[in-house]
């Protein structure tokens, strides 16, 4: 604002600093309306601080600064990722209610609220149970090396927006769980005499 008349008091403003990757425009120059010229992304730059010099048409030209703070505000933009994972081993002696692993998604965009998730089908026998709010899998029924080396969960994540899903391999580990055996209860030899 200029208090003077006529072209003293007509302003033209200039963004002079902080305005990385030229992010910001005021257009029209006279106006000192500030406009964005890219499109901002949170998880790139989350604020700019911008020096405003506003000139006026006057002689002499004077001018007045300002500091415009602008915070760039999360939308949930970005998937959900599973980070790389290979296949876990669990006993088959393992008790009912034993964590078998943790299932971490991970998302950029700021205080997703994720859900897991078996998807239809992926948890073959309801064998195991997945923490809605925090991927951890527990194991819910008995598992036998001798019937099922391994089983193939299929997890989604979800943060209401977008979805991830990944496989994962469990495999059953044998265990001492058998005791030996005679196929027959009697078994009958003839030893032949010299």
């Amino acid at each position: 604002m200029d208090e003077d008349e006529g072209v003293n008091s007509q302003l033209v403003y200039y963004i002079v600093d902080g305005n990385e990757d030229n992010a910001f425009v005021i257009d029209p120059p006279y106006s000192g309306i500030v406009k964005t010229n890219i499109v901002l992304d949170r998880e790139i730059q989350e604020e700019y601080r911008l020096t405003i010099i506003a000139t006026d048409e006057g002689s002499p030209q004077l001018s007045g600064t300002c500091l415009l703070r602008i915070n760039v505000i999360d939308s949930n933009d970005n998937l959900p990722t599973f980070p790389p994972h290979s296949t876990v081993s669990i006993t088959e002696a393992a008790r009912l209610g034993s964590l078998v692993t943790t299932m971490a998604a991970n998302d950029v965009d700021t205080h997703p609220d994720l859900v897991y998730t078996f998807v239809p089908g992926g948890n073959p026998g309801e064998r195991f149970s997945l923490g809605k709010f925090d991927g951890r899998i527990w194991l819910m029924k008995e598992l036998d090396y001798e019937e099922e080396k391994w089983h193939d969960l299929s997890i989604q994540v979800s943060d209401s927006v977008h979805e991830a899903v990944t496989k994962l391999r469990v495999s059953v580990d044998n265990a001492n769980d058998n005791r030996p055996r005679f196929l027959k209860d009697v078994y009958v030899g003839i030893i032949l005499g010299t």
